[in-house]
């Protein structure tokens, strides 16, 4: 009786929790050989692949900031975490919301490179109730990056850019 109870109810949800991992995840794939273990990951974990592409292509002793995203840990001797998100925000209310001083407060921190999370910047708009994360974000992609920075890696996660101010 206390099977029927207990035990089979139990036993269906880690039955059914398990089918719903193996659809999800699909580490037969990896299993069988049809990828890699590093494919697997940078599959399962989508800040992965960039992290590991930003610590492989930077020069040494680059500092990249962060721009609303937190997960520092991936380059954690290198990289500014963005943990409250307002790295971003707080850099440009101090350069006046200019960009030419922007670029000036960058280089005073030798910061030549920065991380921008897409995924967060989506999330973010409906968490905005002052609006002042919108209209930096809006400042970012319309005024800074199309005039003081460059893609270096991108995927559907993050891109990496780095800064063109000397070259203005």
């Amino acid at each position: 009786v206390y099977f029927v109870i207990i035990g089979f109810p139990l036993i269906t949800s880690v039955v059914i929790i398990m089918v719903t991992l193996q659809i999800l995840i699909q580490p037969w794939r990896l299993w069988f050989g049809i990828e890699n273990s590093e494919a697997f990951v940078e599959r399962i974990l989508p800040p992965y692949r960039t992290m590991k592409i930003m610590n492989k292509l930077l020069p040494a002793g680059s500092t990249v900031l962060f721009i609303w995203e937190g997960r520092g840990y991936y380059c954690i001797h290198h990289c500014i975490a963005d943990t409250e998100p307002s790295n971003w925000i707080r850099l440009v209310t101090e350069a006046e919301w200019k960009s030419e001083k922007v670029c000036d407060l960058l280089r005073e921190r030798q910061i030549r490179y920065f991380l921008l999370n897409r995924q967060e910047i989506n999330r973010m708009q409906f968490h905005d109730p002052n609006q002042l994360r919108n209209r930096a974000n809006r400042f970012l992609m319309f005024e800074f990056l199309p005039n003081y920075a460059k893609v270096n890696e991108q995927d559907s996660y993050s891109s990496l850019f780095e800064l063109i101010c000397d070259d203005q």
